[in-house]
């Protein structure tokens, strides 16, 4: 018969067993929801940045907006703006169609690209007429920085946003500069990557399946 109250050391080591198998169970189910909190989030930035340049696109003939262009202020100098937001003194395309800055980044880390067949460089922007299947072709998605790995779509230096193309483009597109970025799609959400298209809609999808069986990277 037990004379105290007290627990034995081997019922502590029981109970602190339990308590790391319940927590070893626990912290990926609490990560996992984490990450889907962010997914979410993330998707909603890439509405309302599509809606936004969808916007846009009403108020200049439905025309997309390029990825940069030059401009000129009142005092002649020449400065470049881009689609994404940069700077207060120079908040980029979008910025008059998008109320909170925050939504130009991802919540998991990094930001945003756009499609180089939609958000074009040079003089020439797309016309929504010339995109034949809206629906099918990505607008905008998940960025990976300068210097990120292309694998696992972390790391790297910060943007506030740029262009991008599938990991499958490597050999073809390397570390960017200016509008382009790293150049390639960030897999960071749970092996998976959240893309915008042109319709408007949202969907978070494997990069592979932007390219097979059907190619969401050209206009047509």
């Amino acid at each position: 018969m037990r004379k105290g109250k007290g627990f034995t050391l081997i019922e502590l080591l029981v109970v602190i067993a339990i308590i790391a198998i319940l927590a070893a169970i626990l912290f990926p189910v609490f990560a996992r929801a984490r990450e889907n909190a962010r997914k979410a989030n993330c998707l909603s930035n890439l509405k309302q940045l599509a809606t936004a340049a969808l916007a846009c696109a009403q108020d200049y003939d439905e025309n997309l907006v390029k990825c940069y262009e030059a401009r000129s202020s009142g005092s002649g100098y020449t400065y470049t703006t881009r689609w994404y937001w940069e700077s207060a003194s120079n908040p980029g395309m979008l910025a008059p169609y998008i109320k909170n800055t925050q939504i130009f980044k991802c919540p998991s880390g990094g930001a945003y690209g756009a499609n180089r067949a939609v958000f074009k460089d040079g003089t020439t922007a797309t016309n929504l007429a010339q995109v034949t299947e809206p629906a099918e072709t990505v607008m905008l998605g998940d960025m990976l920085g300068n210097g990120g790995d292309p694998y696992t779509g972390t790391g790297g230096a910060t943007h506030n946003g740029g262009q991008i193309a599938p990991p499958s483009k490597i050999p073809n597109f390397g570390p960017g500069t200016q509008c382009n970025g790293r150049g390639l799609v960030a897999i960071r959400h749970s092996g998976m990557a959240n893309f915008a298209f042109v319709d408007g809609h949202v969907k978070t999808m494997k990069w592979e399946a932007t390219e097979t069986p059907k190619n969401m990277w050209d206009l047509q």
